[in-house]
């Protein structure tokens, strides 16, 4: 019919894609090899995204942060973080959501065991520790301070 030799269709202004390779910038289909090293010949599925295709393994890593995986995220109202990059399922999204509330849970700061002050001497120690090694020093005879001493004795010459 109308064919070239580079698979224009001069007649009606078509170019001949027998593969449905992705076309180039200047309007013609991407080369096999190059189709093939990007990986475009996969498909990945997201069902977060609706069941949206991608079509090779960039594509797919680049929409976690696009604004359809977000906002499907956000529909099951869980929030988009770095947590959640390669999860492609509903159910797989909220059962890591549901662990990781769990874990924030347990990692919420409790004053009763976390809450930490410094001794007179200088050692970390627990709000209840300090007070029982304070009712102890107060229970024990005074010791006379070493160094105390020493300082008056040249004080007074």
């Amino acid at each position: 019919a109308g064919d070239t030799q580079d698979g224009l269709d001069r007649e009606a202004g078509r170019i001949w894609n027998p593969k449905n390779l992705p076309m180039d910038a200047d309007g013609k289909p991407i080369a096999v090899w190059l189709y093939k090293l990007h990986g475009l010949s996969k498909e990945f599925v997201c069902e977060i995204c609706g069941n949206h295709v991608y079509p090779g393994r960039l594509n797919f890593e680049k929409h976690f942060f696009e604004m359809r995986h977000t906002r499907g995220l956000k529909c099951l109202q869980i929030p988009n973080s770095l947590h959640f990059f390669g999860v492609t399922g509903i159910e797989e999204a909220r059962a890591l959501w549901a662990n990781l509330k769990k874990a924030s849970a347990a990692n919420l700061f409790d004053p009763a065991e976390d809450e930490e002050c410094e001794d007179p001497n200088g050692n970390i120690v627990s709000p209840a520790e300090l007070a029982r090694r304070m009712a102890m020093q107060q229970n024990a005879a005074p010791v006379a301070n070493p160094v105390s001493e020493f300082q008056y004795q040249f004080q007074g010459e």
